[in-house]
C-alpha cells in the first residue's frame, strides 16, 4: 500500500516537474491579464450597476401600476354622515394606475445623470484596461531583458572558466603566474554570483507576469516574443496635443463635473411639487355577521390628478440640493488643478 502510494506521488512529482511549458506571446499575455484583472471585473460590475440605477430612474417615468387588498374588522360601527353603517367585516379590492405627469425635471436629470455616469465607468474602465496592458508590457519585456541578461551572465561564466583553462594548459608543465591564476580564479566567483542574481531576476519577472496573468507560480511559461528592432518616428508635437485633447483623467473629471450638474438638478426638483395622473377602482364588500358574507358592496372608479408637495422635511432635501452644489464645486476645482499639473508636465517635457 504505501508502496503504490510513493510511485503514485512521484508520478505527480514528476509530471509537474517535466510538464511542457506554456508558451505566451505579448498578445496572449495581455488577453491573459485583461481577462483575469480583478480591477477590470469591478469596473465592469460597476457599469452594470449604473445600467440598473438608470433603469431604476426610467421607472420613474413609466406607469405605476398597485393593487392591494385588505379585511377590515370595525370595533365600532362605522358612521358616514351622521349614519349607521351596520357594517363590522370590510373586504375592499384596490387597484391603482399612477403616472408621473410633472417632476420640474427630476426624471430627465435623474437619466442624464445615470448616462454621464455610465459614460464615466466605461471610461474608467478603459483606464484601468491600459493601466493593465501597461503592467503586462513591462512585466513581460522584464522577463525577456532577464532572459537576455541570464544568457550574458551564463556566456560570461563559460568565458571566465575558459580562460582558467587556458592559463592553466598553457603552463601544464610548470607553475602559471600566482597573480593571473588568482584573478581569473575571482572573475569565475564574481561571474558566478552574476549568474545566480540573473536566475533570480528571471524568476521575479516571470512571477511578476504570472501574477498578472493569474497563472499559478509553479506554472513555467516560455516567451515567444523578441524585443522591437523598428521603431515608428515620433512626432512630439502631434503627441503632446493628442494628449491634450484625449487626456484620459480630464475627460473624467468633466464627466464628472456635468454628472455633479444634474445630481443638483434632482436636488432641487425633490424640493418642488409633484404632479401625477392616477386611475383607481375600488370594490368593498361589507357585512355585519361573518367576515366572508356579503350584505352589502360598494364599488367606485374614478380618473383624477394629485399634487404633493413635501413643504418641510426638517431641512433634508435643501442640504441634499446645497450639498451637491458643493461636489459640483470641488469637482470644478479638480479639473482646474489637473489641468494645471498636466500642462505643467507637458512644458517641462
Amino acid at each position: 500500500m504505501y508502496k503504490i502510494s510513493f510511485i503514485l506521488i512521484f508520478n505527480i512529482v514528476y509530471m509537474f516537474a517535466h510538464a511542457e511549458p506554456t508558451t505566451v506571446s505579448l498578445k496572449d499575455a495581455i488577453e491573459r491579464a485583461k481577462s483575469y484583472s480583478p480591477d477590470i471585473k469591478l469596473q465592469q460590475q460597476q457599469i452594470k450597476k449604473i445600467e440598473l440605477e438608470k433603469r431604476s430612474v426610467l421607472g420613474e417615468a413609466l406607469p405605476n401600476i398597485s393593487t392591494s387588498y385588505t379585511v377590515n374588522n370595525f370595533i365600532d360601527t362605522p358612521v358616514i354622515s351622521g349614519f349607521s353603517l351596520n357594517s363590522k367585516y370590510e373586504k375592499t379590492f384596490d387597484f391603482t394606475v399612477r403616472q408621473a405627469l410633472f417632476r420640474f425635471g427630476a426624471i430627465t436629470s435623474g437619466l442624464a445623470a445615470a448616462k454621464i455616469a455610465l459614460g464615466t465607468a466605461e471610461l474608467q474602465k478603459t483606464l484601468v484596461e491600459r493601466d493593465v496592458v501597461y503592467a503586462t508590457k513591462v512585466a513581460y519585456y522584464s522577463s525577456l531583458l532577464a532572459a537576455k541578461q541570464l544568457e550574458i551572465s551564463n556566456t560570461a561564466l563559460q568565458n571566465a572558466k575558459q580562460n582558467l583553462n587556458l592559463l592553466q594548459n598553457y603552463f601544464s608543465s610548470g607553475r602559471p603566474p600566482q597573480g593571473d591564476l588568482i584573478r581569473l580564479q575571482a572573475d569565475i566567483a564574481a561571474r558566478k554570483s552574476q549568474l545566480e542574481e540573473a536566475k533570480f531576476n528571471q524568476e521575479l519577472a516571470h512571477t511578476q507576469l504570472r501574477t498578472l496573468m493569474g497563472l499559478n507560480n509553479a506554472t513555467s511559461i516560455l516567451l515567444t516574443d523578441e524585443f522591437d528592432t523598428d521603431f515608428i518616428p515620433i512626432d512630439r508635437e502631434v503627441l503632446r496635443r493628442d494628449l491634450q485633447e484625449n487626456q484620459p483623467q480630464l475627460r473624467a473629471l468633466k464627466k464628472q463635473i456635468e454628472y455633479q450638474e444634474e445630481v443638483s438638478n434632482i436636488q432641487k426638483a425633490r424640493t418642488l411639487p409633484k404632479i401625477d395622473a392616477i386611475y383607481n377602482v375600488s370594490s368593498s364588500d361589507r357585512s355585519d355577521t361573518e367576515i366572508f358574507e356579503q350584505d352589502s358592496n360598494v364599488s367606485s372608479s374614478l380618473v383624477g390628478v394629485t399634487l404633493t408637495w413635501e413643504i418641510w422635511n426638517g431641512g433634508t432635501n435643501r442640504a441634499n440640493y446645497n450639498k451637491a452644489v458643493v461636489d459640483k464645486n470641488l469637482a470644478e476645482i479638480v479639473l482646474s488643478q489637473k489641468k494645471i499639473n498636466f500642462y505643467h508636465n507637458l512644458t517641462l517635457k
